[in-house]
């Protein structure tokens, strides 16, 4: 090619992206062509994303006085992907004439787009569809602000929602669409008879997803609990444990409910006879006839965090577990025990009556952790531990720091200000944690006043 038609060439290239370029600056200037106060709406759209609250704020106030003009301005929004190319034609626009367009953050648009909808009540119904688009965006960002704009619509946006589950063959938005719903909690109420639809003929993963919608206390109405007793007969192990846990979220079961949490009490598979004992003692019935599962529970890794709470729950009714709660105590491992107590030792000081002597010999074991657990369960014991502070008093003298300081601070909650606690609380106001410091100057000033002067490191 000789020097002439090189320069045709690139001059045919240099027009062609000229030609772009004017197209896409024409596409950028009267996209969403309403003027709302004087500007095009896609330049307020770029402000309710800017860094300046300021600005932000001023969009979002212009645009709330024009719903009209700014739902389908907001609704387009949300639905616009990100635009590679025309960014770039943008970029080089720019150098031409600096400033000229802005160069949108589309995931901070569509999300400040979604935020904005959700305050603007009736007026932002027609973007509902847009919203359910947004909330199974691949950005967390702008799928929890669309679902919070729905949540914040309630009402307005649950029958869509609900549509919208039942006949979508996609699981994922299927799925995110019965998770809004759960989240939005009574506002849900309006679209009862299309979630029930949803529940009792739709796919089992997303009959599953329902349950905890129905499981709330605005949905316990007849339908819903003939809804629920039904599908603890189902062919799927996981639709069957859903509705166990559901039903047993209802009070004033009807003896046909009751009946079938009874009936799966003896079921083969220990994952429904769970659900159904855990069911159980939810819905209030007599805890003493599932012990026994809660009981095996304890066994089973994967239920083992529960049925240590649901078993706490039961109180003295279940003291023939206390052996059983005293080993997972001394497994039991909190990184910051003080902060979040093991949780057997909980249930250990809500059964009370003997499961204070065994926690009182785990003092003595061979783990300094298992040490620190039982002493931070004595403490959870609280005043019903008084007569036995004196244990608590030797393990001030134990060789591990830790053990030495939750039991000063322990000996404190169950009532036991002694002279004796007062070096290792001392020491403990030289820690980093404020929440232990705050506990040790409680404790200090319980024992003498004067031992805590100075209150403003706490």
């Amino acid at each position: 090619m000789n020097a002439i038609g090189a320069a045709r060439t690139l001059r045919a290239v240099f027009l062609t992206v000229a030609a772009l370029v004017l197209i896409n600056a024409a596409w950028r200037s009267f996209e969403n062509y309403p003027l709302v106060q004087g500007r095009r709406a896609h330049r307020w759209l770029v402000d309710l994303a800017a860094e300046d609250i300021t600005i932000r704020q001023r969009a979002a106030d212009v645009l709330r006085r024009e719903p009209a003009l700014a739902v389908p301005v907001l609704t387009q929004a949300l639905l616009n992907r990100e635009q590679p190319f025309g960014d770039w034609l943008a970029r080089q626009a720019n150098r031409i004439a600096p400033q000229f367009f802005e160069l949108r953050d589309h995931t901070s648009v569509r999300s400040a787009a979604a935020r904005l909808l959700g305050s603007l009540g009736s007026s932002a119904a027609p973007a509902v569809p847009a919203l359910i688009v947004g909330a199974t965006a691949p950005e967390w960002r702008l799928r929890e602000d669309a679902a919070v704009a729905l949540m914040e619509l309630g009402p307005l946006a649950a029958p869509t929602l609900a549509t919208t589950l039942d006949s979508e063959t996609d699981n994922t938005t299927a799925l995110r669409c019965a998770e809004i719903l759960r989240r939005m909690g009574p506002a849900a109420a309006v679209a009862i008879d299309q979630i029930l639809s949803g529940f009792n003929d739709g796919r089992p993963a997303i009959r599953v997803a329902l349950a905890p919608v129905l499981a709330q206390e605005w949905a316990n109405t007849e339908k819903v609990i003939t809804a629920l007793t039904a599908a603890t007969k189902s062919v799927h192990e996981g639709l069957q444990v859903a509705a166990l846990r559901a039903l047993g979220q209802h009070r004033g079961l009807p003896e046909t409910a009751r009946l079938a949490l009874e009936r799966q009490l003896i079921n083969e598979t220990f994952a429904i006879r769970f659900a159904a004992a855990a069911a159980w003692v939810d819905s209030g019935a007599d805890p003493s006839r599932v012990l026994p599962h809660l009981r095996h529970g304890l066994h089973v890794e994967l239920s083992r965090a529960e049925a240590v709470a649901l078993i706490g729950r039961l109180g003295p009714v279940a003291e023939p577990a206390i052996p059983e709660l005293l080993g997972v105590l001394v497994d039991e491992r909190s990184p910051r025990p003080l902060r979040m107590p093991p949780s057997a030792g909980l249930a250990l000081s809500q059964i009370g009556g003997p499961a204070l002597d065994g926690v009182i010999k785990l003092l003595g074991h061979s783990n300094e952790v298992t040490r620190v657990n039982a002493v931070v369960t004595v403490g959870l014991f609280g005043e019903r531990a008084q007569a036995r502070g004196a244990a608590l008093v030797t393990m001030l003298a134990d060789p591990q720091v830790d053990v030495r300081h939750a039991a000063a601070l322990c000996l404190s909650s169950i009532g036991w200000h002694v002279r004796d606690a007062v070096p290792v609380l001392q020491s403990l106001l030289r820690e980093d944690d404020p929440f232990l410091v705050t506990w040790a100057g409680d404790a200090l000033e319980k024992i003498d006043p004067k031992l805590m002067p100075e209150r403003s490191a706490r």
